[in-house]
């Protein structure tokens, strides 16, 4: 069964882009699009998702504010990827205190950083 991935990010280009990139993946489907965090928030809430990759800079809801209200829900967490503009250390650090698995600065390599997130979640999944 492919782990469910759901897209945050308010730059539309970049999530057609990540969907047309995860698509040749079979362990990963895309189950979801969020373009705010308020958006975001009401799919997880409705939504079994086992990663989440989020952009920081979010209409309405931020990330780190997203990430903090995750924490809080009352449901299986997924794992977040950070895929973020944002390169500022103290907010880098922000958000791998709450809880992100790790953090990625745009622009990053696509093919090495999905490596690593599968090489990740394959350990997480083999753990359970």
């Amino acid at each position: 069964m492919p782990m469910r991935v759901l897209i945050v990010d308010g730059d539309k280009e970049f999530v057609h882009l990540l969907k047309l990139f995860i698509s040749k993946y079979e362990e990963l489907k895309v189950i979801g699009e969020a373009y705010t965090g308020a958006s975001a928030l009401e799919i997880l809430k409705n939504e079994f998702v086992d990663i989440l990759l989020l952009e920081l800079a979010l209409p309405h809801i931020d990330g780190l504010e997203l990430l903090k209200t995750i924490k809080e829900l009352d449901c299986i967490k997924p794992e977040v990827f950070i895929l973020s503009a944002v390169s500022n250390n103290a907010i880098i650090r922000d958000a791998l205190r709450l809880g992100a698995a790790a953090y990625y600065v745009k622009p990053f390599d696509l093919d090495s950083t999905f490596g690593h997130i599968l090489y990740y979640m394959k350990l997480r999944f083999a753990k359970r």
